[in-house]
């Protein structure tokens, strides 16, 4: 009982003495760190095969700016993240027999969004945004497990890929919490045109 008590009196502290800082900052910009996790699922489109795909969870870590225009804001972003999806498909053989191929594919990338936002509630110490935008995406490295092969063919995702975010934020004094969705605008594997979707939370601090 004591330590809730401390812990939750430092939480009061901290977000107290959070928003004390802010007060005293330019709001001309923002420069932050920033984590978050990601909830992801791989979907296709057009294919023959019967793929089925299970949602996997995975984390990201980086920075933003965010240029303040009154209300409005363009908030560019670079970060770290991981991507995963349980991925299952039976294969018919010639001898009519089925083999199942089953595996987590995850992919390390780093991504930069680059938002624009409108402040629907703008004070100082408080505001509640929403905002939406194009995100590119650079692949640094994929581990796609016994997927690897698959009908003879190399099984591998797309270096480069395009997508979009939809979100809203909140920030309180220099804490900053988004939630936002992303899909893609291009095919992450061409051969069965599966598509990469997630929904993200993450939690910000600025230090400008």
């Amino acid at each position: 009982m004591i330590q809730s008590k401390v812990l939750i009196s430092a939480l009061i502290l901290f977000v107290v003495s959070t928003v004390s800082v802010h007060a005293q900052k330019s709001n001309t910009f923002d420069l932050g760190l920033k984590a978050g996790v990601n909830f992801n699922k791989i979907s296709s489109d057009g294919n023959t095969l019967p793929f089925e795909y299970e949602t996997a969870t995975s984390y990201l870590g980086g920075g933003f700016l965010r240029l303040n225009i009154g209300r409005f804001y363009l908030q560019p972003e670079g970060y770290f993240t991981g991507k995963r999806s349980e991925i299952s498909v039976i294969l018919q053989g010639a001898d009519s027999t089925n083999t199942q191929l089953q595996d987590i594919v995850s992919v390390t990338s780093f991504d930069l969004p680059v938002l624009l936002g409108f402040k629907l509630i703008n004070n100082p110490n408080f505001n509640a945004r929403v905002y939406a935008g194009p995100v590119f995406t650079t692949v640094l490295d994929q581990k796609l497990g016994d997927l690897q092969v698959l009908n003879n063919s190399n099984y591998e995702f797309e270096k480069k890929n395009t997508g979009y975010q939809v979100g809203v934020g909140f920030d309180l004094g220099d804490l900053t919490i988004d939630g936002r969705y992303e899909n893609s605008l291009t095919d992450w594997n061409n051969t069965y045109n599966q598509r990469i979707q997630l929904y993200q939370v993450s939690i910000g601090f600025k230090i400008f």
